[in-house]
């Protein structure tokens, strides 16, 4: 989280600004399991890397995309269970907390993109990993790499450690949902600060991250599992 939320602090400055409440909503569709879609997916060395990926399910407020290239495709039954609990308590209770999302691409969904892209960002044998992440350049479309619109991205299921580390489904199971809390979190204070007031950048590291972990907290409280 630092590295990314550290390299959207050096994202070049949007001019003009637009006034409070100005994110630009382009006219978009929902997205239809089947439909496949190419994504520019950051790396660690700070490139990019092209990853194609397909629409797996679409709840009301997320839509799942996959990797082609998955090496072990989540089963349907827990696509299902993530777009639930996206759709709520995770959903309500950010936007409630820290105010609402954009919608860029006007699809009226965020896209949660599941790519061992994520995976390789960890390094091998080591006890932290790479979750996931949200990276603020896809709500700026008028830089290179952005995909225009608002996106997580989430480890991919990896039982014989094909892209490095073993990431078994239960691993998936149990680190995907705290995710999605923590980084939706990043995604709407980002479009609060810099789309919709024109600040410079994103909040000091302690802050944004201090507040990502209040998200986190929040849902555990809604799922009873205390903190």
């Amino acid at each position: 989280d630092s590295y990314v939320r550290n390299t959207e602090r050096a994202l070049p400055l949007r001019v003009p600004a637009r006034p409070a409440g100005g994110a630009a909503v382009r006219k978009g569709s929902v997205p239809v399991v089947g439909e496949v879609r190419a994504f520019q997916v950051l790396q660690g060395d700070g490139s990019f890397e092209e990853v194609t990926a397909e629409v797996r399910f679409v709840s009301s407020r997320a839509a799942f995309y996959e990797d082609v290239d998955a090496v072990s495709p989540l089963p349907q039954t827990e696509l299902e269970l993530f777009g639930q609990l996206f759709d709520d308590p995770i959903f309500p209770v950010d936007v409630g907390a820290f105010g609402e999302p954009s919608d860029l691409d006007g699809n009226g969904r965020v896209i949660i993109l599941v790519t061992p892209s994520v995976n390789r960002l960890s390094a091998p044998g080591a006890s932290d990993f790479v979750g996931g992440f949200f990276f603020g350049l896809d709500l700026r479309p008028d830089l290179e790499n952005s995909n225009g619109g608002e996106i997580f991205y989430l480890v991919a299921p990896d039982p014989t450690g094909q892209y490095g580390n073993v990431r078994t489904l239960d691993f998936i199971r149990r680190t995907a949902p705290p995710i999605l809390a923590h980084e939706f979190q990043h995604m709407i204070h980002f479009k609060e600060r810099v789309i919709d007031r024109g600040a410079p950048r994103s909040e000091a590291l302690w802050l944004s991250e201090g507040l990502a972990q209040m998200a986190e907290g929040d849902l555990a409280l809604e799922l009873g599992l205390g903190l």
